[in-house]
């Protein structure tokens, strides 16, 4: 695209902008998700238990395993896509970055505002959120533990 250095530049602020709005909202999904699977989890559990003592019917330990599995794949799931996402997303947010810090006034050339970004590394790698999906993981399991010892 031929255009004069300035709407170059805003054009690529604009979609630096759409950049970090789609990186905030993909984090906040993988929290929001995480965070209801695991409220979830308990709440399935309480209604299966409904109000039998500490004798609870062998189906009901069941299914709250059962449950607990299929929520804990769900959560895994839905993380592995969001961070894909989330990469992605970064790897274009860094990329736009480069051709905005590399604009120049005599260049005439088109401006490519999609521009390949398999081979760039994102800067941030989102590490904080694999350790709060492993959280909720561990969170999960020990509730399938403890269920096993006090239900047992």
């Amino acid at each position: 695209m031929k255009a004069d250095i300035k709407i170059k530049a805003d054009m690529l602020k604009t979609f630096i902008q759409e950049d970090r709005n789609e990186i905030r909202i993909t984090r906040d999904r993988i929290h929001s998700i995480t965070s209801s699977i695991v409220i979830a989890s308990f709440a399935i559990t309480a209604f299966l238990y409904g109000k039998h003592d500490a004798s609870v019917i062998i189906k009901a330990k069941s299914y709250s395993v059962l449950v607990d599995l299929l929520l804990i794949c769900l959560m895994i799931i839905s993380f592995r896509v969001l961070k894909r996402n989330l990469t992605f997303g970064r790897k274009a947010l860094k990329a736009r970055q480069n051709l905005l810090n590399n604009l120049k006034e005599e260049d005439n050339n088109d401006l490519n505002i999609f521009p390949d970004y398999k081979e760039i590394e994102p800067d941030i790698s989102d590490n904080d959120l694999s350790w709060l999906v492993g959280l909720a993981v561990a969170i999960l399991v020990g509730k399938i533990i403890i269920g096993f010892l006090i239900f047992d």
